[in-house]
């Protein structure tokens, strides 16, 4: 079961500090929209989001914060965000170790499938004809490389 989304809004003396704990991800950014929301109608001079709770935030709760950030921003009021941990702030770290335990248990290393990069920059004649190839078969995302 996905950790259970908490917030909580503490306001002294000009800082108003959202505390988010748990996952924010789709199904629970409403909550932190609007308690983000709450803090900047109290009008403080600044906004501190604690994350010491948080376990793991997804492209929606980014999107939250940025716009938070941007209102508060607009509005004069200072924003920053504290305590964030390691899988929070830098997932990429967490791939990489998790990663590295791969290759301890089963010897060999993943790398993305040659090509895959960069298709974006392709013709769209190029794109259209790999979306069609693809069809018959979806390549995995990784190959394993011994």
């Amino acid at each position: 079961m996905p950790d259970e989304f908490l917030t909580s809004l503490d306001r002294d003396a000009g800082t108003a500090t959202v505390a988010l704990c748990g996952e924010v991800d789709i199904l629970t950014v409403d909550r932190a929209r609007h308690v983000l929301g709450e803090a900047l109608a109290a009008a403080p001079a600044e906004i501190v989001v604690d994350l010491t709770g948080l376990t793991f935030i997804d492209s929606t709760g980014l999107g939250a914060l940025i716009f938070g950030f941007q209102r508060a921003r607009d509005a004069g009021v200072r924003f920053r965000l504290a305590h964030a941990s390691p899988a929070v702030a830098d997932p990429g770290a967490e791939r990489a170790a998790r990663g590295r335990r791969a290759h301890a248990l089963t010897g060999c290393w993943m790398s993305p499938i040659p090509g895959a990069i960069g298709r974006s920059r392709l013709p769209a004649s190029s794109i259209r004809l790999n979306r069609l190839a693809s069809t018959a078969r979806a390549p995995a995302p990784y190959q394993a490389q011994v």
